[in-house]
C-alpha cells in the first residue's frame, strides 16, 4: 500500500485572528469557532465584522484544534468562522476520502501530542500536520474502511447513550423519592448526619498493593485505582475525594475494600438510620464540590460532609432505592463490558485497516456516506421496584 505525506493530498486553512472588539453574544453575524469549541459546539460568541470566504466553515468540514489536545472532528453545527489556532483540513477527494481521513487523523494527532514537549499548553503546527505519513489504499477501499469503522463507532455511541440513560434514570428516581438536594426541596426532614456517621482518612496502600486483580479494590479520590491483598474495610463505606481535581467526588463500595489516604472514608455507625447507597447518592447531588472548586487548591474536610444538611428519609425507602440501584448497576455492568469490547474491536480494526492488513473483500461500498442515526432502547422502572 502506498504511503504519502498528508500534505500531498490535503490543503490546510488556518483560522484568522478576528478582532475581539467585533465579538458579541447577541447573535449578530456568524458563530466564531475557537479552540475550545472544536470538540463541543459553538459557545455563543459571534463575529459581526467582514471576513474572507476561506474562513467560512460548514457541517461536514474537518477541523483540528491546534492548542491543547489536538482534536480532529467532523463539524456538525452549521456555518461558522474559523478562528486562529483552529484549522480546516480540505482533502483532495480525487485521491483521498474525507471520511477515511476523519478516522485516520485522530490517532496520528494523538501520537504528535504524546511526543510534543511543552511548558503550559501544547501547540500544533501546520508543518507537523503536513508531514504526517498516511497509507493511501485505492479510493473505494478507503470508503470501505471508513464505512466499517463508522458502524463500530455507531455501536460505541449507542452503548454510551444507554449508559447515560441509565444514569439519568437513577437521577430521576432519586428526585422522585427524595427530592432535589441542590434546590433544598424535599418532603423528608433535613438533618446534619454527623450523629450517624464516622469519618476518617484512608491509609497508604503501598504495603498491600497486588500485581493482579483481587477481591479487594483500592479506592482513591478518583475511584478504583488498583487491588489490595487484604481489605481495610469490611463493611460498606462511602469515599470522598479530598483535594485537587478529585475533591468532592463521591464513590461507594458495598463490599470489602481498601481506601487510600487521599480520600475521606465515611462509615455508617447507625444502620437503622442510613443506607450507604442512599448516602453516597445524596452526597453526589449535594453542592459541596461546587462551593470549593473555585479555590486555587480545592479541598474538602470531614466537617464539610458530616455537617452538610441532607434529607433523612425512612430507612425502608432508602433500602428500596438501593435495590433499584443494584438492578440498574447490573445492567450498566453489561453495557460497560460490551462498550469495552467494542472499543477493543475498533482499535484492532483501525490498526489493521491503516496497516493494509484488513480483508475488505466482504465489505460492500455504502449506498450513502451519511451514517444512519442510532435509536437506543428506552429504559423504564418496570420490574425494578419489586
Amino acid at each position: 500500500m502506498r504511503v504519502v505525506e498528508i500534505g500531498d493530498v490535503i490543503k490546510i486553512i488556518s483560522g484568522a485572528p478576528f478582532k475581539s472588539e467585533l465579538f458579541n453574544e447577541n447573535g449578530e453575524g456568524l458563530p466564531l469557532i475557537r479552540v475550545r469549541d472544536v470538540n463541543t459546539k459553538p459557545a455563543g460568541i459571534y463575529y459581526s465584522g467582514t471576513y474572507s470566504p476561506e474562513f467560512l466553515i460548514d457541517s461536514g468540514d474537518l477541523l483540528v484544534s491546534m492548542d491543547g489536545d489536538f482534536k480532529c472532528v467532523s463539524w456538525s453545527y452549521g456555518k461558522g468562522l474559523l478562528n486562529q489556532r483552529v484549522c480546516k483540513i480540505v482533502p483532495d477527494e480525487s485521491v483521498i476520502s474525507r471520511s477515511y481521513l476523519r478516522f485516520f487523523l485522530p490517532k496520528a494527532l494523538s501520537d504528535i501530542h504524546r511526543d510534543t514537549t511543552y511548558t503550559t499548553v501544547k501547540h500544533l503546527s501546520t508543518k507537523s500536520i503536513n508531514t504526517i505519513k498516511i497509507p493511501l489504499p485505492p479510493l473505494d477501499d478507503q470508503i470501505r474502511i471508513a464505512h466499517l469503522l463508522s458502524k463500530v463507532e455507531g455501536l460505541i455511541s449507542q452503548r454510551k447513550q444507554h449508559l447515560k440513560q441509565l444514569d439519568d434514570l437513577l437521577k430521576s428516581v432519586f428526585l422522585k423519592m427524595f427530592g432535589d438536594i441542590k434546590a433544598r426541596k424535599s418532603n423528608h426532614p433535613w438533618e446534619k448526619l454527623r450523629p450517624y456517621l464516622n469519618a476518617s482518612s484512608g491509609k497508604s496502600s503501598k504495603q498491600v498493593l497486588s500485581e493482579i486483580e483481587t477481591a479487594f479494590p483500592i479506592y482513591g479520590g478518583n475511584g478504583i485505582n488498583g487491588w489490595a491483598t487484604i481489605p481495610l474495610y469490611e463493611e460498606p463505606v462511602v469515599i470522598a475525594g479530598r483535594v485537587g481535581q478529585q475533591c468532592g467526588i463521591i464513590h461507594v463500595s458495598t463490599k470489602a475494600c481498601w481506601v487510600t489516604d487521599n480520600a475521606i472514608v465515611i462509615r455508617i455507625k447507625n444502620k437503622t438510620k442510613l443506607n450507604a447507597v442512599y448516602l453516597s447518592t445524596a452526597l453526589q447531588y449535594a453542592p459541596i464540590r461546587e462551593k470549593v472548586k473555585q479555590l486555587d487548591l480545592p479541598f474538602i474536610n470531614q466537617p464539610m460532609i458530616l455537617d452538610f444538611p441532607l434529607p433523612l428519609p425512612p430507612i425502608e425507602l432508602q433500602n428500596q432505592f438501593a435495590g433499584i440501584v443494584e438492578k440498574v448497576e447490573g445492567i450498566k455492568a453489561r453495557y460497560q463490558a460490551s462498550l469495552a469490547e467494542l472499543e477493543r474491536l475498533y482499535g484492532v480494526l483501525s490498526q489493521q485497516a491503516f496497516k493494509g492488513e484488513l480483508d475488505l473483500s466482504r465489505v460492500t461500498l455504502p449506498a450513502s456516506t451519511t451514517p444512519l442515526p442510532c435509536y437506543p432502547k428506552q429504559h423504564t422502572l418496570a420490574g425494578m421496584t419489586s
